[in-house]
């Protein structure tokens, strides 16, 4: 997955326009981003278009581009029970990531839950990819582009819409004014004018999995 080239994926590198000139400026587009999101809401402005190319799925494994304009952002989401191996094709990529510090709350899922900030730094294309666990790594994770960039995401197993317990659940960070430093209250939610997302043609090498093995091929 590290040395996948772009072209194996139909993937092109988009040049962003200059940002002004002046130190700073791309500390506050980011800032008003993610102030946007965690306001669930509350402050309104122009949704980004983040597309997807969706490159193979089956019963073991998903495989899909994310290709973000600078300043798009994916919320804060979990990936139950799941190994992730995240790699920025091209361009720079902001990622915020959590792990749960405490068991979940019984009866009540939206109650806020407590978490360890794992992760606040910006990948780069280039770098090994990222690797989290269902517990450990960073499960639950925002992304937010501090450039135009492409992520490749490995998910196994898939997510599965049918099971409530391997389906997407969205977070919102909330003040922990009781909790120790590098800690965070998270509370599931339904984010507000959050970027769209639309499926892409994928024009890239097909992809298929050897029965019985644990190893991808690409044709």
């Amino acid at each position: 997955m590290a040395g996948l080239p772009l072209s194996e994926l139909g993937v092109r590198p988009v040049d962003d326009p200059p940002l002004e000139d002046e130190p700073g400026a791309l500390q506050r587009s980011l800032f008003s981003r993610a102030f946007s999101f965690r306001s669930n809401g509350a402050r309104r402005q122009r949704r980004l278009v983040i597309e997807y190319l969706h490159v193979h799925e089956d019963a073991d494994l998903s495989l899909g581009v994310f290709c973000l304009p600078r300043g798009a952002s994916l919320p804060l989401h979990n990936h139950p029970g799941m190994t992730v191996l995240s790699r920025v094709l091209y361009g720079d990529m902001h990622v915020r990531a959590f792990d749960w510090a405490e068991p979940a709350p019984g009866g009540d899922p939206w109650a806020p839950r407590r978490a360890t900030l794992v992760a606040d730094r910006v990948m780069h294309a280039g770098e090994e990819p990222a690797l989290l666990q269902a517990s450990s790594g960073g499960n639950m994770h925002a992304f937010t582009a501090a450039s135009s960039c492409a992520v490749l995401d490995l998910l196994a197993p898939p997510y599965d819409t049918n099971d409530p317990d391997k389906d997407c659940t969205y977070y919102r960070e909330l003040p922990d004014s009781g909790g120790q430093p590098g800690t965070v209250l998270l509370q599931a939610h339904e984010p507000l004018n959050q970027d769209k997302i639309v499926r892409g043609p994928y024009g890239g090498a097909h992809i298929a999995t050897k029965p019985h093995a644990a190893r991808t091929i690409v044709h």
